[in-house]
């Protein structure tokens, strides 16, 4: 303990010295547990600097974070952030499943890329699920029996692509802007829907296609 005190007076010379410094106040905050624990009443608290982040204050140590399960947690993160180990086998059924409906791969494999960041078990806050990010309505129009199994999302997601290609006479921009906000605001704004969301779904999308054309 009189090791610990010792520290902790060492940490307070050098936090007037230099309170920007990450490293003394994360051993600050560190110090500050291990006081704590030993029962050193408000010694622990004085070693909380003003400017650390209130997280051990916010939570406690008794407290957990909120809860977000993996499947939103990884899909919600920026792009190119979260690689699965599952895009090799992805690769393999996007090259089959193309040329089962005579469509770029690169462009599918964007699709994938941008919706789901090859996630197969992602699920976003409107409740689209996995590779392909189909609604629960698509999915079973589709005929689609669990959205989450790779092969199955994959072969209906892709169909629906297809049929939206089919629909605006191969124009990709038209047929991308339908898969994302829905034909009928394709409709309704006669084009490409003037919707932010749609706007960067598209020039993503198309980023990632030539990033993967050969």
């Amino acid at each position: 303990m009189m090791q610990l005190q010792m520290m902790s007076s060492a940490t307070g010379a050098c936090e007037n010295r230099e309170q920007d410094s990450s490293l003394d106040s994360g051993f600050a905050l560190v110090l500050a547990s291990v006081l704590a624990a030993a029962g050193s009443g408000s010694g622990g608290a004085s070693l909380m600097p003003s400017y650390m982040p209130g997280v051990l204050r916010t939570y406690g140590s008794g407290s957990t974070y909120p809860a977000v399960s993996v499947a939103k947690q990884q899909h919600n993160r920026p792009e190119g952030e979260v690689v699965y180990p599952a895009e090799a086998g992805i690769d393999a059924m996007i090259s089959r499943v193309s040329e089962k409906y005579d469509l770029d791969p690169a462009l599918l494999k964007a699709v994938v890329k941008v919706e789901s960041g090859f996630n197969p078990r992602a699920v976003s806050n409107a409740g689209a699920m996995g590779l392909m990010q189909l609604m629960p309505e698509t999915a079973a129009s589709l005929g689609v029996k669990n959205p989450f199994n790779s092969s199955e999302n994959l072969e209906a997601g892709t169909r629906y692509l297809k049929s939206m290609l089919d629909r605006y006479s191969g124009n990709v921009d038209l047929a991308l802007a339908a898969y994302n906000a829905g034909p009928g605001a394709v409709q309704k704004h006669g084009g490409i829907p003037p919707y932010r969301e749609t706007l960067a779904y598209l020039q993503r999308v198309n980023q990632s296609r030539l990033e993967y054309t050969v």
